[in-house]
This record gives C-alpha cells, sequence and structure tokens, in this order.
C-alpha cells in the first residue's frame, strides 16, 4: 500500500480521506462517487446547426477577424473570415459580432 500512497501528496491522501469519510456519513460508496463522477464528467456532443458546419466535410466552422491589423490582412473589404481544418473558407463583410448575432437571430428564430 505504501508505494502505491506514495504517488500522492500528504495533502492529497488527506482531502481523500475527507472524501471517504464524507461519503460514508452520508450513506454513500466511493464506488457511487466514481459512477456520479463519470456521468457528470461526460462530454456530451452537441448537435451543430447547420449555418456553423463546414458545407464541404461537415466539419465545425471557425469563424476569425480579418483586415484589422497587418497580420490579419486578406485585401478586400472583408471583415471576417469562415474556415475549416478542411481547407473551406468564406469571407464576409460582416464583422464577427455582427456575424455571432446573426446566428443568435437566426437560432432564435428557429433556423438551423
Amino acid at each position: 500500500m505504501e508505494k502505491v500512497l506514495a504517488a500522492f501528496t500528504k495533502a492529497q491522501l488527506q482531502m481523500f480521506r475527507t472524501f471517504v469519510e464524507t461519503l460514508e456519513l452520508n450513506g454513500r460508496s466511493v464506488d457511487e462517487a466514481l459512477e456520479y463522477i463519470d456521468v457528470a464528467t461526460q462530454v456530451r456532443e452537441v448537435e451543430l446547426p447547420e449555418m456553423l458546419k463546414c458545407p464541404d466535410c461537415g466539419g465545425p466552422l471557425s469563424l476569425s477577424e480579418v483586415n484589422t491589423t497587418k497580420a490579419n490582412r486578406v485585401g478586400g473589404e472583408s471583415r471576417s473570415q469562415w474556415h475549416c481544418v478542411c481547407g473551406y473558407d468564406r469571407f464576409s463583410k460582416l464583422t464577427i459580432i455582427e456575424e455571432a448575432n446573426k446566428i443568435r437571430r437566426l437560432m432564435k428564430n428557429g433556423t438551423r
């Protein structure tokens, strides 16, 4: 047991002791707590609205600011760019905030 517990600091071991004692005082087991933690911390897959999916590969689109600094200068009148890891990109004359407000408005109206 000593070798196993050597991987933890004294503070971590004390916290574990407090955790176990709290569970016992409430009539719960460590197994129940672990099961609860597993369920509570699962990453839930979120369905992306169609407007946020890449038309080429179906992956999530990212939105970046363009033409605001020398580093993101692309020319033209574009103010933002939708892009995907697959190489898809689309420029927009709307700012990032205007694009976000447009998406919020469309989603509020039930458009996916």
